[in-house]
């Protein structure tokens, strides 16, 4: 969600200054005494014209850019992506520049009591002087920190300024044309921009002004670390790789897309492990508390010798639980809708319960202990039936298996989704004289 986003909708002629953007804060522009690259001056100020933005007069005499301007919000982060569109003239006769601007300084209206970065483009009337510069602005020291010589075309173009502690990067078209590990300038600052001062308004236009903060992400790489406390780890596509190493306290461990690989390593606590997509890889690992382990569509658990235990819930849509020798038991429910749970020796044991449209649950266990030698006839048909009933919406099967052979009858499978009690019957079936024959059950 973009902190200022402005599409320069406004009356003809509307000066920037007393334009209100889409979203940001009310009289949200202010005319900066300085063009953009750092020289103070009274050049031409930006206005509003057919629902764009640019300098409104042709050049008189030398051409200079804009005046900068400055947005009045105040973003919550320092790194944050700064873009707009930019229409570019294939003849342009002198220096057009499109700039962004980034962490300005929030007071001062002059070149040396505003502190900034700037990426821009410079389009030039000889196509091998056109220009993309990365540069920052200390104290009225302008510095350059990257250029590149670059013929960017015509038409309209997405200029934009990327702004991270790591790194300060000019985009056009999301291709990265320049970059920078400066990171002199650490204040959230404010955005701001500046245009070309045009041959002719219609043709050179900046529009659809967008600054965002950068989705939050983690990446968390430990060994034999211990992550701990009420802190939280939240994001957009966290990656958490952990060794023998334990996360534990009543910190959360939420986001879209979360990677989660664990080790030896124990998650336990009152937090709980929320997201869309979420992905727990556990060999020996034990998952302990009140916390939830809860997710949106296509949740992946994946267990070897894990417990699962306590009283919180594994909940969400199109569940996946891979669970080897692993016990889950509690007062804890696994609910949703098309589960598939697949266990080899494991247990399910104390209150909770397994419910789901669609769910698949385990394999198919005897239906009581009782096991039978049959002893056929000549001329006989032998046939499964059984009266069934479903629970919760799931579905309830049924087949005939041959201990002796460790192998279902063929075509001895029954099932059915009825809620109330209704009698199935199967098809004919080959049976063996001699061999031992249980019913098996699941669901």
């Amino acid at each position: 969600m973009p902190f200022v986003l402005d599409t320069f909708t406004d009356a003809f002629q509307t000066r920037l200054q007393a334009h209100d953007p889409d979203t940001g804060d009310v009289a949200s522009w202010d005319l900066m005494g300085f063009e953009a690259q750092g020289t103070d001056n009274n050049f031409e100020e930006i206005e509003i014209n057919n629902n764009r933005a640019g300098t409104l007069f042709p050049r008189r005499g030398t051409p200079n850019p804009s005046r900068a301007y400055r947005n009045n919000t105040d973003p919550t982060d320092n790194e944050y992506d700064v873009k707009m569109d930019i229409n570019l003239q294939s003849s342009s006769i002198e220096l057009d520049f499109y700039t962004l601007l980034g962490r300005m300084s929030s007071t001062g209206n002059t070149s040396a009591t505003v502190d900034r970065y700037l990426g821009y483009y410079r389009n030039h009337a000889t196509p091998a002087s056109r220009i993309y510069e990365l540069a920052k602005v200390t104290a009225g020291t302008f510095v350059s920190l990257d250029t590149l010589l670059e013929d960017a075309g015509s038409g309209t173009k997405e200029l934009k300024l990327e702004i991270r502690d790591a790194a300060k990067k000019v985009f056009l078209d999301s291709v990265e044309k320049l970059t920078s590990a400066d990171n002199g300038i650490t204040q959230n600052g404010r955005v701001g921009l500046g245009t070309p001062e045009p041959d002719n308004f219609q043709s050179v236009w900046i529009d659809n002004f967008d600054a965002t903060l950068a989705a939050p992400g983690a990446t968390i790489v430990t060994g034999t670390a211990t992550l701990a406390g009420a802190g939280a780890i939240a994001g957009l596509g966290e990656l958490i790789l952990v060794g023998a190493g334990a996360l534990s306290g009543a910190g959360a461990i939420a986001g879209v897309g979360n990677g989660i690989v664990l080790g030896a390593g124990a998650l336990s606590g009152a937090g709980v492990i929320a997201g869309t997509g979420i992905i727990l890889f556990i060999g020996t690992s034990t998952l302990s508390g009140s916390g939830d382990l809860a997710g949106g569509d296509g949740t992946l658990i994946a267990l070897s010798a894990g417990a699962l235990t306590g009283a919180g819930a594994i909940v969400g849509t199109g569940l996946l639980l891979f669970i080897g020798a692993s016990t889950l038991s509690g007062a804890g429910s696994i609910l949703g809708v098309g589960h598939a749970l697949v266990f080899g020796t494991s247990a399910l044991t104390g209150a909770g319960a397994i419910v789901g449209s669609g769910a698949v649950v385990g394999d198919f266990l005897p239906f009581g202990n009782i096991e039978h030698i049959i002893r056929g006839r000549s001329g006989k048909e032998y046939r499964l039936i059984m009266f069934m009933q479903a629970i919760a919406a799931g579905t309830v099967e049924a087949h005939l298996f041959d201990v002796t052979l460790g192998v279902p009858v063929a075509n001895s499978l029954i099932s059915t989704t009825s809620l109330t009690p209704v009698r199935i019957e199967s098809p004919a079936l080959t049976i063996v004289s001699g061999n031992t024959y249980r019913i098996e059950t699941k669901g």
